[in-house]
């Protein structure tokens, strides 16, 4: 079947190139390409055989080449020496010797001579009077006699007298000033119902349309002077808007409550004052 039918192709090739240029690539082609695509198949599987059977070849040539392992026999020596051996020396250092303390100073005995305060009562004992200046610039004076080396220049305190005057002890503390302003007070000064009271005070009295043209937290702090009968004076903001300040201005004027003064010395002075507003605008 084959024969014929390769009979009928060459018999149709040259049909179709009868009366043309058979030298022509094309007929050539026609007539040789199945011989030529046979061999590329055949080319083809033996360079996939070679490309698989390659790196196991290569492999078991690695291994033969491969030297022989060398067995290491890793036991664990015993190192400690035997009883019956002769011991060994280490050379110690000798201790470097140690420095001699040195011997404490004996202190000079220094002259005293007795110096002592008469005691402040009714009836005094007898009492042995002071020594004179001229003795007692040439040396040290204490509560008792000692023997020793002259030391001028020198002063021992004597001891307090055992029992002293019960005279009434003596107001050191200044005056009060009840024109001062005081800026630190032994007791500060308080508000009834405390800086919360005034807060929500602040809150319902102030008038928010002058925080209409801001567009952040405006914030002032108001000073005041606290008088000694608890009203306050010299009302003062600082920081912030003048509409804002003067505002915070008239609602703390507006108080009617008075403060608990502040106090020195157990007295009522007058003191500096200060509180913090900050709101913000209603649309913020």
């Amino acid at each position: 079947m084959s024969e014929h039918v390769q009979e009928y192709k060459n018999d149709l090739d040259e049909i179709v190139f009868e009366h043309r240029n058979k030298a022509y690539g094309a007929y050539d082609l026609r007539k040789s390409y199945r011989g030529i695509l046979t061999k590329a198949l055949i080319i083809g599987v033996l360079l996939f055989t070679f490309g698989v059977v390659a790196p196991f070849v290569v492999m078991k040539i690695k291994q033969m080449n491969k030297p022989d392992e060398i067995a290491v026999d890793a036991n664990m020596l015993d190192l400690t020496q035997p009883e019956d051996e002769d011991e060994i020396f280490v050379n110690e250092p000798e201790p470097e010797p140690e420095e001699p303390e040195p011997e404490p100073e004996i202190e000079e005995q220094v002259e005293v001579i007795q110096n002592i305060v008469p005691e402040p009562t009714k009836k005094p004992k007898n009492e042995v009077p002071p020594p004179k200046m001229s003795e007692q610039k040439k040396t040290l004076t204490g509560d008792k006699n000692q023997k020793g080396v002259k030391k001028p220049n020198a002063f021992v305190p004597p001891k307090k007298p055992k029992n002293p005057g019960k005279g009434k002890a003596v107001n050191t503390k200044p005056p009060v000033d009840n024109k001062k302003i005081y800026k630190t007070v032994d007791q500060e000064a308080t508000f009834p119902g405390g800086d919360a009271w005034l807060r929500e005070y602040v809150l319902e009295e102030f008038d928010t349309s002058v925080l209409e043209e801001e567009e952040d937290i405006v914030r002032t702090v108001v000073h005041f002077v606290i008088e000694k009968d608890g009203r306050m004076t010299g009302v003062r903001a600082e920081g912030g808007p003048a509409d804002f300040k003067r505002e915070a201005i008239n609602v703390m004027k507006s108080i009617r409550k008075k403060w608990k003064p502040a106090k020195v010395n157990g007295k009522p002075v007058r003191c500096y004052g200060k509180f913090p507003i900050s709101m913000r605008p209603p649309e913020f």
